[in-house]
């Protein structure tokens, strides 16, 4: 798990972390193996973009590499950090908490557009993504790159 430097209750566990040898790039893996077609997902999903973006802003890193595994095919896209996306889940996150804990209360209409907001920038994530690779054999190439795995 990576706690965020500055937000005590952020905090996130991606599936991995990479890493250039020559140390141009770094970011997050996020895998996901669809369980009921068993198959690759075509593009990325847009509903685990926040997920994906919650690992980056705690982790330092301004990359992420969503993998889509399938019983016969993998995917991956790359996602880098926009601000857009940022500000609007970071929005809605406040939003959500100030429809619990504040001086200053949201509305559900308040928390339904943040909502609408946040889904807007997660679709155009999910077109901004780089396919890595239209198509890989579950037996993936070998990379130049240094992957770990969080314990």
């Amino acid at each position: 798990m990576v706690q965020h430097s500055s937000v005590a209750y952020m905090a996130a566990s991606p599936d991995g972390f990479y890493e250039f040898n020559d140390m141009s790039e770094r970011g997050c893996l996020e895998i996901k193996c669809p369980g009921k077609t068993k198959k690759a997902n075509k593009q990325v999903t847009w509903y685990y973009v926040p997920q994906m973006y919650v690992e980056m802003a705690c982790s330092g890193r301004n990359n992420c590499i969503f993998i889509s595994w399938g019983l016969d095919t993998c995917r991956a896209w790359k996602i880098k950090w926009n601000e857009n996306m940022w500000h609007a889940l970071s929005v809605l996150i406040d939003t959500f908490m100030r429809t619990k804990h504040s001086m200053n209360p949201a509305s559900y209409d308040d928390f339904l557009q943040a909502k609408f907001k946040l889904k807007k920038e997660c679709m155009a994530c999910v077109e901004r993504a780089e396919l890595l690779s239209p198509e890989v054999d579950v037996i993936a190439p070998k990379l130049d790159v240094s992957v770990a795995t969080l314990p």
